[in-house]
């Protein structure tokens, strides 16, 4: 995992979702049949979309998450690739689902997210050692990566916590190639 020349390389660990986006006039109410007049489809999710800013800033992203051997796992892992996200460290779960979520949207701004996530995803839990994160300058946990397996996160919090006192920190900059100080 070498690093790109002037960019941090940060670690985002936790959902890869294909969203389904519905621009709709009105929320709907009760019962019936709503006609979107926009749709779009793209992988998301926390991770993804932290993944996706790094990369934008300048920065190297790598995402740690699951996905199904199914065929939106597949479009997901192309999709996030190909946005230039390395997807490397990702695990395919046989057998499993990959997530998926329907978000409507009115005219107003209101949403209507109905997300899934198989369970499945998740059994086979992932080693992790501080070698395994030591080519990272930062590590962005989402919310759902901590529920996932708790007890991991916990010991690979206490690593990054004893391998980031062995090493000066590294300030990540919202900018990319940041004049230096002074």
């Amino acid at each position: 995992m070498a690093k790109e020349a002037g960019g941090k390389h940060v670690l985002c660990v936790g959902a890869a979702v294909l969203d389904t986006l519905f621009r709709v006039a009105d929320m709907p109410k009760g019962e019936g049949k709503v006609l979107p007049y926009e749709m779009l489809q793209i992988a998301e999710g926390m991770a993804s979309s932290a993944a996706y800013a790094v990369h934008r800033m300048g920065g190297r992203a790598s995402l740690w998450g699951a996905v199904g051997d199914d065929e939106t796992g597949t479009r997901i892992l192309r999709d996030l690739s190909e946005s230039g996200i390395d997807t490397s460290g990702m695990t395919i779960a046989p057998g499993a689902r990959s997530a998926l979520s329907t978000i409507i949207i009115d005219n107003r701004g209101e949403r209507l997210i109905v997300p899934f996530y198989d369970h499945r995803l998740h059994e086979k839990k992932r080693a992790c050692t501080p070698a395994d994160i030591a080519p990272f300058d930062a590590v962005c946990l989402t919310w759902r990566a901590r529920l996932a397996n708790p007890p991991f996160w916990m010991a690979m919090w206490r690593r990054w916590k004893r391998w980031r006192s062995l090493r000066p920190p590294q300030p990540i900059s919202s900018f990319p190639n940041p004049p230096p100080p002074g």
